[in-house]
């Protein structure tokens, strides 16, 4: 089984079974690089981000794999997470 969340202008999920959860105020970007479609822009200064999951989604004790795809426009000092796992569900 796999879950795939394209983030063209939408934090769903394909399936429709694991709606992402907005953090801050997201915005989209129409400068892709096939030149169609669009994708999420995050900024780290804002604390901006999505979270995906819930209950049914427990990666505990499994094996996984995350494929990312970034552009990063600004590359500033510091050291920012990608993907994480809270041990914890948060509402």
């Amino acid at each position: 089984p796999y879950l795939w969340w394209s983030l063209d202008s939408t934090v769903d999920d394909q399936s429709g079974n694991f709606t992402g959860k907005p953090l801050g105020n997201l915005s989209y970007s129409h400068s892709t690089i096939k030149g169609y479609g669009s994708s999420l822009s995050l900024s780290s200064a804002l604390s901006e981000g999505v979270r995906f999951g819930g209950p049914s989604l427990d990666l505990s004790y499994q094996s996984f794999t995350f494929e990312v795809w970034l552009y990063p426009g600004n590359l500033s000092s510091g050291y920012y997470g990608i993907v994480g796992q809270c041990s914890t569900q948060d509402t």
